[in-house]
């Protein structure tokens, strides 16, 4: 009986404790994502990625990437004669959720002691040798239609000179790990 109850107990305890890191965001798979970004438009998730770092001017740009699947994200550019047709890279931008960028509202901000943390990992790594996984939770945002990612010829996503298809207002990082490449 003492067996039971304790066994009761820690289910109830593991349930509660997962039903607190999804709490209001639905925990969605990166490439799921990028594969069907309007549906998710606008919706708080959290997912897991690999951040992709260049090494352009100081700070260079960094992007939440998938680790394993390569989507290939099409985009027709409706406003030129010829049609165009663009591949944006598989990758998510971080965004402050105040950020003039955001096309959605949000009711939060992203805490500066999680901010400063994210951005300790991104600048102390050794860019050759290392990596950063981490969990992003927020609201996910992406033009709506798909072609408004592209005006004129011009990519009109998110990111440096908007290259990246979508971007999340970040309400925090969790799980930031460091490793070898």
């Amino acid at each position: 009986m003492f067996h039971a109850t304790v066994m009761k107990k820690t289910l109830l305890l593991l349930s509660l404790a997962v039903a607190r890191i999804s709490l209001g965001q639905q925990v969605v798979d990166l490439c799921d994502l990028l594969n069907n970004m309007e549906a998710w438009n606008g919706k708080l998730v959290q997912v897991r990625g690999v951040m992709k770092i260049s090494s352009g001017g100081g700070e260079g740009e960094a992007y939440l990437s998938p680790p394993v699947c390569d989507v290939k994200i099409r985009v027709t550019d409706l406003t030129m004669t010829p049609i165009l047709e663009e591949i944006f890279p598989n990758g998510i931008q971080l965004t402050d959720p105040q950020s003039r960028t955001a096309t959605h509202k949000v009711d939060f901000r992203w805490d500066k002691k999680n901010w400063d943390r994210y951005a300790n990992a991104i600048n102390r790594i050794d860019r050759e040798s290392q990596y950063i996984k981490l969990t992003a939770v927020g609201v996910f945002e992406t033009r709506a239609p798909m072609s408004r990612l592209m005006f004129r010829g011009t990519q009109t996503g998110f990111g440096h000179a908007g290259y990246l298809p979508g971007q999340i207002l970040v309400k925090t990082i969790e799980d930031i790990v460091v490793g070898k490449k």
